[in-house]
């Protein structure tokens, strides 16, 4: 079932790595940070590792905090990516430090948090961000995975040799 729901989450998450306006805005990214913008395009590309040493040299240049917590919220997708959960978690929080009204960065950090089977906490991570953008197809999709995990059957085998 693990295996299922991971699959699920790799096939979802793709459109979570970077913000989509973060690709089209150059507010967001900001076009003196070359670092933030290549890291965005690795990671939109699925190279995760070169997207997070990119984005890694890219937030100690960012000049402002929509480019702080755009940098975070990117690491934390590419990290979550690379199956660095903890570290991921992190980025998760410290962009929605920054910015809390982040819906990305809610999405980003629920899916970190199915991955870590902490389904409450991701269920209240997506709740977070549907208040923020109540039509999400991406929070709303993981908000079904995560109920599907909480209330999966469990199985038990019983031997009767």
């Amino acid at each position: 079932m693990m295996f299922a729901v991971r699959t699920l989450l790799l096939l979802l998450l793709p459109t979570l790595a970077v913000a989509t306006e973060s690709m089209t805005s150059k507010s967001i990214i900001g076009p003196q940070n070359t670092f933030l913008a290549d890291g965005a395009s690795a990671l939109m590309s699925g190279d995760y590792a070169e997207g997070v040493r990119l984005t890694e040299i890219g937030l100690r240049f960012a000049g402002s905090n929509r480019d702080r917590g755009a940098a975070h919220n990117n690491l934390c997708a590419g990290l979550m990516k690379m199956d660095q959960l903890e570290l991921a978690l992190e980025h998760c929080d410290t962009a929605l430090s920054i910015n809390p009204n982040d819906w990305h960065a809610y999405s980003n950090r629920a899916g970190v948090l199915l991955q870590m089977d902490r389904l409450e906490e991701a269920e209240e991570a997506v709740e977070k961000g549907l208040a923020i953008r109540p039509n999400s197809r991406t929070l709303l999709k993981i908000l079904d995975v995560a109920r599907s995990m909480r209330y999966r059957p469990q199985v038990s085998v019983v031997d009767e040799r």
